[in-house]
């Protein structure tokens, strides 16, 4: 029973990770975007 009570916390944290993942790339992205605003060409 533990096993099955554990599972969902397992897919919430794992789904978490992932998100936070995307937003971690999403955030570089923008600062790489805006980096390269700020330098002159």
């Amino acid at each position: 029973m533990k096993v099955v009570a554990g599972q969902p916390e397992q897919e919430l944290t794992n789904s978490t990770s992932a998100l936070l993942s995307e937003l971690i790339v999403l955030y570089r992205r923008a600062i790489a975007q805006a980096a390269g605003r700020a330098e002159p060409d």
